[in-house]
């Protein structure tokens, strides 16, 4: 049976009805996975189709990428499936959609919280700086304050993971 974590909204499932689907090397085989494999898909629309294939083909944590052209019809073979909106990962898409705030704390994470005109929400990300990869994100927020302070959160506990103890000083451009 398939586990699948669909992060889309009611309105963004009739407007993202395409994506681009990769098996997760690093997640296959444990966890939710556990005993098969896991895939990640990027859910657009249509004429955005190639630009997330070509973001997707990038990461070094995917293999076997593929189009999927209507999400509605996709029966996935495979354990556990996470479907991501690309609109707020992309980083050529990301620019079309929200306005953003952008926070840089220790090396090498930024967090980035954006604001959905849509939805009037704020999402707020954990990035890596050196390839834009979402670390961690959490959508929903009412204030872009409680999304600033819930991603500093997790950004410090990253960079004490990491390193041991972070540098605690962080600048807004």
């Amino acid at each position: 049976m398939t586990h699948v974590e669909d992060d889309r909204t009611h309105e963004e499932k009739e407007a993202y009805t395409a994506g681009v689907a990769g098996t997760d090397k690093f997640l296959s085989g444990w966890g939710l996975a556990a005993g098969g494999t896991s895939v990640a898909c990027w859910a657009c629309k249509p004429a955005d189709l190639g630009v997330v294939e070509e973001w997707v083909r990038s990461r070094s944590d995917m293999m076997r990428v593929r189009r999927i052209y209507d999400l509605g019809k996709w029966k996935p073979r495979a354990k556990h499936v996470h479907i991501y909106v690309a609109a707020e990962c992309v980083p050529k898409l990301r620019k079309r959609m929200f306005r953003a705030l952008i926070v840089l704390g220790p090396w090498p994470y930024k967090i980035r919280v954006v604001r959905n005109d849509a939805s009037r929400q704020y999402h707020a990300f954990v990035e890596d700086r050196r390839n834009d990869t979402v670390l961690v994100s959490r959508r929903g927020f009412a204030k872009s304050k409680d999304a600033v302070s819930w991603a500093r959160q997790k950004m410090y506990g990253l960079a004490d993971m990491q390193c041991g103890t972070a540098q605690r000083q962080s600048t807004v451009r």
